[in-house]
């Protein structure tokens, strides 16, 4: 077995927060289908992020991120972010990306 990668940690990180979200959207909005959908397709945006910090499209993952809703990022847990920041991404399309 290889050893953990930064990279896996942090797609590892963001599978929790999705998985939360999964439980999230099944105990709050459980007859309520729109919501819950909802919530489901934010968990497996989530996913889709991970899948592409594992394949090293940092800025992909970054983008896709900033992309979600607004409640729906705020799940994305902090350290992740720091990472996509940290790998790498211009620091003038990084505060631009704030600013929204």
């Amino acid at each position: 077995m290889r050893p953990m990668t930064e990279k896996d940690r942090m797609a590892q990180s963001l599978l929790y927060a999705a998985t939360a979200q999964d439980v999230r959207a099944r105990e709050t909005y459980g007859h309520d289908d729109a919501m819950r959908a909802m919530v489901f397709g934010d968990a497996n945006d989530m996913r889709d992020i991970a899948a592409l910090i594992v394949k090293g499209k940092i800025k992909e993952a970054y983008n896709a991120a900033r992309s979600m809703d607004t409640g729906a990022r705020d799940y994305i847990p902090d350290e992740v972010y720091r990472f996509m920041v940290a790998s790498g991404l211009p620091q003038k399309e990084t505060d631009k990306q704030r600013a929204i």
